[in-house]
């Protein structure tokens, strides 16, 4: 299997109450069976957090708390690749992609993922990723044109379950 890791975007409080209850719950709920798969597998998740907005919600630290302390970094702009230390630990561990979720696809997702293009392979999933509310069409259109754009290294997954039975199968698409 490819050496991956998931990367939780701004997944705090004061971020979800931005959603409705519905949306926040749901998302939180497909994190939850994406943590459980990646206990399972061994893939590691990454929090990424951003700077002053708190921890990420405890539903998602719950059962992790040793590997949220040593996997968790905090970014100040839009892209967790601003952060050195962030940089410096995945280089050590030789990541090759990321499955990118989390908060504000339109912008924090977006822009992370493109401050690497081509460098690492990004995994994306409609199910574990919200844009910002209001969403502006021509922002999420943006989003979903780079997300499944297999040429920079970038896959999009409509639905949890086909991301999981990729990763169950060891069928990740490669570029």
């Amino acid at each position: 299997m490819r050496n991956i890791a998931v990367l939780t975007i701004d997944m705090q409080p004061s971020s979800l109450k931005e959603l409705s209850l519905k949306k926040a719950e749901t998302l939180i709920e497909n994190h939850q069976k994406l943590y459980l798969f990646c206990k399972e597998k061994r893939i590691e998740i990454i929090n990424i957090e951003y700077d002053s907005k708190g921890d990420t919600t405890p539903k998602l630290i719950k059962g992790r708390k040793q590997e949220y302390k040593k996997n968790n970094f905090s970014k100040q702009g839009w892209s967790a690749f601003t952060n050195k230390k962030f940089n410096d630990y995945i280089e050590k561990k030789g990541f090759q992609g990321f499955i990118l979720t989390g908060l504000y696809a339109d912008k924090c997702v977006l822009t992370t993922g493109k401050h690497k293009e081509n460098k690492f392979a990004f995994y994306n999933c409609r199910e574990l990723i919200e844009f910002r509310n209001p969403v502006i069409n021509k922002e999420k259109k943006e989003y979903l044109d780079w997300a499944s754009n297999e040429k920079n290294n970038n896959f999009y997954y409509p639905e949890l379950q086909e991301l999981l039975e990729d990763l169950e199968n060891e069928t990740l698409p490669l570029n």
